[in-house]
């Protein structure tokens, strides 16, 4: 299945003429590989990183520390944060970025296992979005979160 979405997205991206980067920790580069794995993806990435310590995310995107500090790695402000330091490293009109609870520990009450939050920069605007993705294990949450950020992109670029 995430193959076939990530041949659509390939093939909006183409059709629009633009190009994407990729700011990831749930997915761990899920999200670049899916991509890369199809022919014709050097024609529309152009940036991917895995940013899964807060460390990172301060270095790599500038995450203000307070952030992470008042809202966590998991929230929708860290996912806007890591956007915007995003845009400013890559050459991509969309940006996107992810953060994430897979389990099964690193979860509370309020951000239980399989939280996750995502950010769709497009050419300077920002939309973000959290939900709960469900699964039986790690990997399946991983992967069912690389396959509704891939759709979360395609949805959002199709009305853009």
């Amino acid at each position: 299945m995430i193959n076939l979405i990530a041949n659509q997205l390939i093939k909006e991206l183409k059709a629009k003429n633009s190009k994407i980067a990729f700011a990831e920790t749930i997915t761990g580069g899920g999200l670049a590989k899916a991509i890369i794995e199809i022919p014709g993806a050097s024609d529309i990435i152009d940036y991917s990183v895995v940013v899964y310590s807060n460390e990172s995310k301060i270095e790599q995107l500038k995450v203000n520390k307070k952030t992470l500090e008042t809202t966590g790695a998991v929230s929708e402000q860290t996912v806007y944060e890591m956007a915007i330091g995003l845009r400013n490293l890559s050459h991509a009109n969309i940006n996107v970025a992810i953060s994430g609870i897979a389990g099964p520990s690193g979860c509370s009450v309020l951000k239980p296992v399989g939280m996750t939050c995502v950010a769709i920069d497009i050419n300077g605007l920002i939309k973000t979005y959290s939900f709960i993705i469900k699964g039986n294990e790690r990997k399946e949450i991983i992967n069912n979160a690389i396959e509704i950020c891939l759709k979360l992109v395609i949805d959002s670029i199709k009305f853009d």
